[in-house]
C-alpha cells in the first residue's frame, strides 16, 4: 500500500462521519465495486477464482478483480467476512476493506446497490498487472447520507500473481491522462 491514503479512502472516511452525524454534506460513496459481481449474496463467500489452462492472463486478472469487487460490495452490505476475499485479495488490502466494512457496521451503515464498472483496461507485466476502470458510484448508496453523490471516477488497481493466483494488492492514483 502506498504511504498516502487513496482518494477514495479519504472520501469513504468522510461518508462514515457524515452518516454518524458529523456532517450532512459529506460525499456518500467512495469505494468502487463491479455491478456484474453485485449479485453475489452478502451471506455467501465469493468463490476463489481458479485459472483454467487455456484462459489468458488478462482474463485471469479480471476474474480476480471482479471477485474482489463482489467481496467489497458484500462486506459493505453488512457481511465483513474475511472469507469473501480469499483467493482474490492480498492480506493488506483485505484488512483495509474489512476495516471499512466493520466501521460501517459499527456506525449502523449498510450500503445499497452496487457501482457500475466500465472501460476496464488491463496491463500485464510479468507477475504484476494494473487494471484501470471507470467506476460509477451513483447507484452504490449509503441511504442515511445526504449531500452530493459521487459520479464516475477513474480508478486504478494493482494486481499481483502469487502462487498462480492473481490478487488485488492496492489502489493507486490514476494517471492524469486516464479519464472517464
Amino acid at each position: 500500500m502506498t504511504s498516502s491514503a487513496p482518494r477514495w479512502a479519504v472520501l469513504l472516511g468522510a461518508t462514515v462521519l457524515a452518516v454518524a452525524g458529523c456532517s450532512g454534506d459529506a460525499e456518500p460513496e467512495a469505494s468502487p465495486t463491479a455491478s456484474a459481481s453485485a449479485s453475489a449474496s452478502s451471506a455467501d463467500p465469493t468463490p476463489t477464482p481458479t485459472p483454467t489452462p487455456t484462459e489468458d492472463v488478462e482474463a485471469q486478472v479480471l476474474r480476480s478483480y471482479d471477485a474482489y469487487w463482489a467481496a467489497t460490495v458484500a462486506a459493505q452490505r453488512g457481511n465483513p467476512d474475511p472469507a469473501l476475499f480469499n483467493g482474490n485479495t492480498a492480506d493488506e488490502q483485505r484488512e483495509l476493506e474489512l476495516q471499512i466494512a466493520r466501521d460501517y457496521q459499527a456506525s449502523g451503515i449498510t450500503r445499497e446497490g452496487a457501482p457500475t464498472i466500465s472501460g476496464q483496461d488491463v496491463e500485464v507485466t510479468g507477475d504484476q498487472a494494473v487494471v484501470f476502470a471507470c467506476v460509477d458510484h451513483s447507484t452504490w448508496l449509503v441511504p442515511q447520507a445526504g449531500g452530493d453523490r459521487i459520479g464516475v471516477v477513474p480508478t486504478t488497481v494493482r494486481v499481483e500473481r502469487v502462487a498462480q493466483t492473481w490478487l488485488v494488492t492496492e489502489f493507486v492514483e490514476s494517471e492524469a491522462d486516464r479519464t472517464c
